[in-house]
């Protein structure tokens, strides 16, 4: 994950994880709310 996240410049994400915490400027996800 951690390769894919240095690698990628925008991630596009259906959730909102913890994981991308650390990458939210590359993230755009439907999930405003960050929750379901």
């Amino acid at each position: 994950l951690d390769k894919f996240k240095e690698a990628s410049n925008v991630i596009v994400a259906n959730r909102f994880e913890p994981s991308l915490e650390d990458v939210s400027n590359k993230v755009y996800s439907r999930d405003i709310f960050k929750r379901d």
